[in-house]
């Protein structure tokens, strides 16, 4: 089958995908693969690495490079190219690809696009609609629209452009491959299952070939290292942190081990030096050295006693790190600091030890029970046979390449897709930013804490619930409300799409029956009629579709199931001038959201203490010594702190999308989802109800 692969990330680039593609692609039995590349590189980017680019030769015999635009190396030389995330800035090469792919692909059966960078795919959709018969592969070797290291750079428009983008893709491919199942998963939970069906997991793989003449030059010191860069939320502060203790603790001797970070550039990673130098014992034992070529980071990997792995906090990883399959070929030990998820999986299969970023004293006592493993068995070789086999490339190629065939073969109906995305992207993030700064800590052993949660949950039906009970609070932001429900039943799951907001929650209910999913509800893995109850507390009135994703939570149900809700009321109780008065403050608001988020915060801040603490407090000492005027605006927190109120005043002021409904609206979505025996509560804040799995 003749083969052409179209891709950005191709040696003799360096980019962590370039040999990935190379080897795993080049290894591919029953294949004959060309390919159109780049050949210069990219300014800030990537650099040219010559110990790749003749691997890939040897592999491949038709290599094609395209000439790079100007206009390309201007944007790449000025620094612009941070700014493009539509999908990526190798965008800009997109044309120039397509003409030279559109010249010669009438010479092949199969047509291979590869990402990392996901722009690629764009060329690849354009060339099958010009050329409806070619069979195209599409390889994700990371998510798009989901990659929580990335989509901070989005706002709603560009979220919305590029999930699109994927979606398009997605439905126009005839096979799909991906490097692992968590990917797969997190990429196609949002579209029907029968896509699944053209889906594939081709992983990374190691070649032996590439390590069999490396240069032998062990230290006397016992040499522990990582190798890649950091950014993002992926910091090597944790393992500072744990290598502290153990020297302060006397669990490690300085002089027994060199720890080394390689590829850490002192320019773009100029705050890591900085951090390390924070550490007086540390420092001495742990080391950051610049970038080194491919060549050079196999020999450092040869001459190794341990490798390490550190990824960014999740509740899910789905990265496949390309150092991670390097590293296996070596049988050497491996630590990894990652969340559950791909990584986690990998060196827990093959025996090595793990631990999550966010606990910091299991780092400290896993990364001991690695280092006094080492210490006792230096030398020797590690790992699960097994594991290695799966990743080797002479047992992987002949396996994948009759599973792509077969699928290539099938004649799949690219029929429209949809997708189950139903939220506000700025909205999302902006709770992240306001759970991650008031993560609400300070409330939890405040008496106001108890007083709040009963004002929402007061006509929640207890007696439907015990310990065997399992459910789920939707939207839970730092966790507060879980904190004392979850008290209550057999296991709470908190879910919410924001990756800042889920990680608050787990950092505040750390130790607890509590479950995280890091997802909107309608692309949770949650079966139909399998939960006991469920609650949403001032969520779905920042959704697009209120009214389907009530349904959505009404088909994850058990019949019998309580459903309690909270939505911000639309006044309908209150006089006019007190509409008015909204009126003004909703305009207010709309203009604060849009605002940099650092200056929402301050202006939100001020709001509180100029408006919120002045006229609540000012109803209380009229409660107190005159008359309850309850039409007093803020008057629900006559009685709270100012914490809760700097809290509310950025979730209120903060938000670009905010609905409002009335009574017999809410009653109606709930009613016409499956909801019966709805009840109101009469007490603040507007509106709380409750109704029950029909």
């Amino acid at each position: 089958m003749k083969a052409l692969l179209i891709t950005y990330c191709f040696p003799p680039n360096n980019f962590p995908e370039a040999i990935l593609s190379s080897k795993t692609l080049g290894n591919l039995k029953g294949f004959n693969i060309d390919v159109v590349t780049i050949g210069d590189s990219v300014p800030f980017i990537s650099s040219i690495d010559n110990y790749s680019d003749e691997y890939a030769k040897k592999k491949f015999k038709n290599i094609r490079y395209i000439k790079i635009p100007f206009k390309f190396k201007i944007y790449s030389y000025s620094g612009l190219s941070y700014f493009f995330n539509n999908p990526d800035f190798f965008k800009v090469l997109n044309d120039t690809m397509y003409n030279e792919t559109k010249k010669i692909i009438d010479k092949y059966d199969v047509l291979i696009t590869w990402s990392q960078y996901h722009s690629i795919h764009l060329v690849g959709l354009k060339i099958k609609n010009a050329f409806p018969n070619i069979k195209w592969l599409g390889h994700f070797s990371d998510p798009w629209i989901d990659n929580y290291l990335t989509k901070k750079k989005f706002n709603n428009k560009i979220f919305l452009s590029n999930l699109e983008m994927e979606k398009n893709v997605i439905q126009n491919l005839d096979c799909i491959s991906f490097t692992n199942e968590e990917t797969k998963r997190l990429i196609l939970t949002k579209y029907s299952d029968d896509i699944k069906n053209k889906s594939i997991i081709l992983p990374h793989i190691f070649d032996l070939d590439l390590i069999k003449n490396l240069k032998v030059d062990k230290k006397k010191k016992i040499t522990i290292r990582y190798f890649g860069r950091f950014y993002s939320q992926r910091k090597p502060d944790p393992l500072f942190k744990a290598v502290e203790n153990l020297l302060k603790k006397n669990k490690i001797k300085k002089d027994d081990f060199l720890i080394e970070l390689v590829g850490i550039n002192i320019l773009k990673n100029f705050k890591i030096y900085q951090t390390l130098a924070k550490y007086n014992l540390a420092n001495k034992i742990i080391k950051l050295r610049g970038w080194v070529n491919y060549k050079q980071s196999l020999e450092l990997m040869l001459n190794s006693d341990g490798f390490l792995v550190i990824d960014a906090p999740a509740i899910e990883s789905v990265f496949f790190p390309s150092k991670l399959v390097e590293y296996i070929s070596f049988k050497i030990p491996i630590f990894g600091i990652t969340p559950p998820g791909t990584a986690f999986n990998i060196i827990e299969k093959l025996g090595g030890w793990i631990a999550d970023p966010q606990d910091e004293i299991e780092i400290q006592e896993k990364f001991l029970e690695f280092l006094n493993y080492i210490k006792k068995n230096r030398n020797k070789s590690f790992g699960n046979q097994k594991i290695f086999e799966n990743y080797n490339s002479n047992n992987v190629s002949l396996e994948f390449s009759t599973i792509i065939k077969k699928i290539l073969s099938s004649n799949f109906n690219n029929k429209k897709i949809a997708t189950n995305y139903n939220i506000d992207f700025e909205t999302v993030k902006n709770f992240g930013v306001e759970w991650k700064t008031y993560d609400q800590n300070y409330l939890f052993k405040k008496n106001e804490f108890s007083i709040l949660f009963n004002n929402y949950f007061d006509i929640f039906p207890w007696d439907l619930v015990d310990n065997n009970s399992i459910g789920f609070d939707l939207g839970c932001g730092s966790g507060r409300w879980a904190k004392l429900f979850c008290e209550k039943v057999k296991k709470l799951i908190c879910i919410d799409p924001s990756t800042e907001a889920i990680l608050t929650a787990k950092n505040n209910l750390q130790g607890l029956n509590c479950d995280f999913i890091n997802s909107t509800i309608e692309n949770a893995n949650i079966e139909d009629n399998s939960i006991d109850f469920a609650y949403s507390i001032g969520v779905l009135h920042h959704v697009p579709d209120t009214g389907k994703t009530i349904k959505t939570i009404s088909n994850k149900l058990k019949k019998g199931a309580p459903f309690l809700l909270y939505l911000y009321y639309n006044f309908e109780n209150r006089p006019l001038w007190y509409k008015f008065v909204w009126k003004i403050s909703d305009i207010v608001r709309i203009i604060i959201s849009r605002l940099p988020r650092s200056l929402t915060i301050i202006l939100s801040f001020i709001i509180a203490s100029l408006i919120y603490f002045p006229l609540s407090k000012a109803s209380l000492f009229l409660e107190k010594y005159i008359y309850t005027f309850k039409n007093i605006p803020l008057h629900f927190y006559r009685n709270t702190s100012f914490y809760t109120m700097r809290t509310d005043a950025l979730d209120r002021f903060g938000t670009q999308l905010e609905k409002r409904y009335s009574k017999d609206e809410i009653y109606k979505m709930l009613s016409n989802s499956g909801f019966a025996n709805i009840k109101f509560s009469n007490n603040t804040p507007y509106w709380t109800c409750v109704g029950i799995k029909k």
